[in-house]
């Protein structure tokens, strides 16, 4: 919040990608070793450039080898950005326009117009 300190310290990073060193006792779906990535939840912001970083299965997506850790993290949050202003607060008309749709964004926004609109 503007204007106020905080005692605890932070580490920024929102976005991550890297390899999962350990999992807690329920998770199934991924082990030590999976590379992922993914957007930092919306109540804790921060963290991201930490040596170590925790979420949840539901934020977390495998990585295949081939695709760099710096690649796969700029992912989330265009994705979710255009998740938001398309999925958000798109109405039932005719036509879309996604102005500035050859960038990262506009990508995401137009695959998501063309899965919605059924285009």
């Amino acid at each position: 919040m503007l204007g106020l300190a905080s005692e605890k310290k932070r580490v920024l990073g929102l976005e991550v990608a890297g390899t999962i060193d350990a999992v807690g006792k329920n998770v199934n779906q991924f082990k030590a070793g999976n590379r992922v990535y993914y957007l930092r939840s919306i109540n804790n912001l921060d963290g991201g450039f930490a040596e170590y970083s925790r979420t949840t299965t539901h934020t977390a997506s495998k990585l295949p080898r081939e695709i760099p850790f710096g690649v796969a993290a700029m992912v989330p949050a265009a994705g979710f950005t255009a998740y938001q202003a398309v999925i958000q607060k798109l109405r039932p008309l005719p036509i879309i326009l996604i102005h500035g749709g050859a960038g990262e964004v506009g990508g995401y926004a137009i695959q998501l117009a063309k899965i919605i609109l059924r285009a």
